[in-house]
């Protein structure tokens, strides 16, 4: 699995060591998330070790609420992840639009 494989449709979140964008598969023509994150930013910032964590804690994750890892590669710039995608936003995007949760939005969300 490679970039060629994925068609960018648009940005749907960015963060201080990552975009993410949806993608659509060439040859199946599904919709996932994809993450890059661009390797100066890992090697910059000595997060080298929390990117392979989190690249093994999703290959290894098998759950309905946590996002499905399908692919990973890399380009000589930056590692991919492939995710995923669910519409509507995750959790931080919530709180950080109503500023916080109610002590029952919280508890849902902790079980």
């Amino acid at each position: 699995m490679d970039y060629e494989n994925w068609m960018v449709i648009h940005l749907i979140g960015q963060g201080a060591f990552a975009k993410v964008f949806l993608v659509k598969h060439v040859v199946t023509q599904k919709y996932f998330a994809m993450k890059c994150i661009k390797k100066s930013m890992v090697m910059d910032k000595c997060f080298t070790e929390s990117t392979k964590r989190e690249r093994q804690i999703l290959m290894s994750l098998n759950h309905d609420f946590v996002l499905k890892m399908h692919y990973a590669f890399q380009t000589p710039d930056c590692l991919y992840i492939i995710v995923d995608y669910i519409n509507g936003g995750d959790l931080f995007f919530h709180i950080k639009r109503k500023g916080h949760l109610s002590e029952k939005e919280a508890k849902f969300y902790g079980a």
